[in-house]
């Protein structure tokens, strides 16, 4: 194995997921977002472990969800973007569900399903105002609801938006996105006579408005222990940091005053110096713009790291530090190094560390 890996804590995002649950009550429905291969951690794993907590998962694309499915997850999969013409014979077969946001799009995925003989299930999305997927007002008329919910091989079962600004200091406009939601909701179901299942909030807008949880909420980040809000209900839930990103060190060198280290000698030594060398670098998902930025964890004790990023490796200025040996662990991000550490020095946020951490990186899952 690699001496840079992730582990994996299966007993924390079952706790998480148990929080989440017990915020929002038996009432409310969760589906758990396990997108971008679980936001890194794993969505298979992930997901096989809070099954029997949540009620549904969701995916970006097909790929992500067939994966679910073949593992073995047989609870409800939506797929949350787009999914070519050529696939939807495969979602069908695989009862997964498709988001649908053009007439055309449900069109085809009708007609597929004639052809099979089976019926295919839909969430409808509209646009409050992210401008990005979904059927805006105008394009959604109340006709075009009944002629999907006709179609004799469509099975509407949901109608979901998402929130633009969760997580912001100033809210109003997911206020308005939420009433422009539940207003639009009300006259489809009234035209429908039935009820759809409604979903709406995400991991920040679940923790900041309790009245858009409708039907089901849509965890993501949060089942990870990390948020992107600072909303007073975050810390009712007690969440933990589910991965620790660590290593070795392989290598440790003392170098003399006025060295380089690394690429570029961005860094020159102003006094005798020991190196130690920790093998992660930008193929990893390790940016490179972190190069003489940023803080490790040895023993507990900051350490910084020195010279440009490589490929592979970056270096750690171990002089401040005693008894360190080739071979000693080092903590990147966890619980005590957060990973929002490294999203704020590169003004980024905590999903894209996350979804960066690249498949050479081994993902050891344990338990507590």
């Amino acid at each position: 194995m690699r001496p840079i890996w992730a582990e994996i804590n299966l007993d924390k995002v079952k706790k998480n997921s148990k929080e989440i649950r017990n915020f929002v009550g038996d009432d409310v429905m969760i589906m758990a977002i396990v997108k971008a291969n679980g936001y890194g951690h794993g969505a298979l794993p992930i997901s096989l472990e809070i099954e029997d907590i949540v009620d549904m998962f969701g995916a970006a694309i097909m790929e992500e969800a067939i994966q679910l499915r073949e593992g073995g997850i047989s609870k409800p999969i939506l797929i949350l973007g787009f999914t070519r013409l050529v696939d939807y014979e495969k979602i069908i077969e695989e009862n997964i569900i498709q988001t649908i946001f053009s007439i055309k799009q449900v069109e085809d995925l009708n007609r597929v399903a004639k052809d099979l003989g089976k019926i295919a299930k839909v969430h409808v999305k509209i646009d409050t105002g992210m401008n990005r997927l979904g059927f805006s007002d105008e394009d959604l008329t109340l006709e075009i609801v009944k002629k999907i919910d006709e179609m004799s091989n469509i099975s509407l079962d949901g109608i979901f938006s998402h929130i633009a600004n969760g997580g912001a200091e100033d809210l109003s406009y997911s206020v308005k996105q939420i009433h422009r939601y539940k207003i639009f909701v009300e006259k489809v179901e009234t035209v429908l006579g039935r009820s759809l299942v409604k979903h709406l909030a995400n991991s920040a807008t679940l923790v900041e408005f309790k009245e858009a949880h409708f039907d089901m909420v849509r965890p993501g980040l949060m089942l990870f222990g990390s948020f992107s809000t600072e909303n007073e209900n975050i810390a009712k839930l007690k969440l933990k940091k589910v991965m620790t990103l660590k290593g070795i060190i392989t290598q440790i060198k003392e170098i003399g005053i006025g060295e380089p280290v690394s690429y570029s000698g961005t860094f020159i030594t102003k006094r005798k110096t020991k190196v130690g060398v920790l093998p992660l670098g930008y193929a990893d998902g390790f940016a490179r713009s972190l190069s003489n930025r940023g803080q490790v964890l040895i023993n507990g004790v900051k350490v910084p790291m020195i010279g440009n990023v490589c490929m592979d490796q970056v270096m750690l200025d171990l002089t401040d530090i005693g008894n360190v040996e080739v071979g000693q662990e080092v903590i990147i991000y966890g619980e005590d190094n957060p990973v929002e550490y490294f999203a704020d020095l590169l003004d980024t946020i905590n999903y894209e560390i996350y979804c960066n951490l690249s498949e050479r990186i081994p993902r050891i899952y344990v338990r507590d």
